[in-house]
């Protein structure tokens, strides 16, 4: 049963790992075709819809400049494309917003680096929980942000269907030790992995958790309501999940 439990645990991690470089990829794509057209503003909301159009495990895309880089454009000039039923909706009525203010887009000018945005922040800008992949924009220096955003119902479907035996069930924490996927929906709150160990009635909790949050792989037994839970845990590459 814990030889099934470690595969089916490999098995999820396998998918989501494929889903999450399929993405990256995708936005790597986009980020070059971006960066050539940067002297044509206008051509940004199409280039936001090709990119669900051509990826539909994409839910949404952000195209975000730096302030006063159209000036033609107002301030600030963003476009999103997100999907909406069965269409693709876009909006780049944003010229009033702060978006430059948000960790999303701040955090990956500040480092110029590629991100996974924490879902916890990410989500209180919409109405339903994903997470998020930003890349810089580059022209004479950095420019913007691109970012596409990655339903959380979708993974978390995915992750479910990998469960080993009925009893079991799969989660999936953000680099703060908050769960982002858990089938107690009480639980997608920040710092919930400590609250999750509290609960525990074994001595091993502290030590779980710190294994998880430093990326390491491997299983512990816990005990809750006066029964052992195997726990088996590993990463996600590169993202901090």
């Amino acid at each position: 049963a814990k030889e099934k439990a470690r595969a089916a645990l490999g098995t999820a991690t396998l998918v989501i790992d494929n889903e999450l470089t399929k993405v990256k990829t995708a936005v790597r794509n986009m980020q070059w075709m971006i960066e050539q057209r940067l002297d044509d503003p206008d051509a940004m909301m199409g280039l936001s819809r090709q990119m669900l159009e051509t990826n539909p495990s994409i839910d949404g895309c952000n195209i975000a400049f730096c302030p006063d880089y159209y000036p033609q454009k107002g301030r600030n000039f963003m476009v999103f494309s997100h999907r909406e039923k069965n269409r693709i909706v876009g909006n780049d009525n944003y010229a009033d917003t702060n978006y430059d203010e948000q960790s999303w887009f701040a955090n990956v000018v500040r480092t110029d680096s590629a991100q996974w945005a924490d879902p916890m922040e990410v989500s209180q800008y919409v109405d339903h929980s994903i997470i998020s992949y930003t890349v810089p924009l580059h022209g004479d220096g950095i420019v913007g942000v691109l970012s596409v955003d990655l339903s959380l119902d979708s993974l978390s479907n995915t992750i479910q269907a990998n469960r080993p035996f009925p009893s079991a069930y799969c989660s999936m924490l953000d680099q703060n030790g908050s769960f982002i996927i858990h089938r107690n929906a009480a639980m997608l709150a920040p710092g919930s992995l400590k609250e999750q160990i509290s609960k525990s009635q074994s001595d091993n909790g502290q030590q779980l958790a710190e294994a998880m949050m430093r990326g390491e792989s491997g299983s512990m037994v816990m005990r809750f309501f006066d029964m052992d839970f195997y726990v088996f845990y590993c990463p996600f590459k590169d993202t901090g999940y």
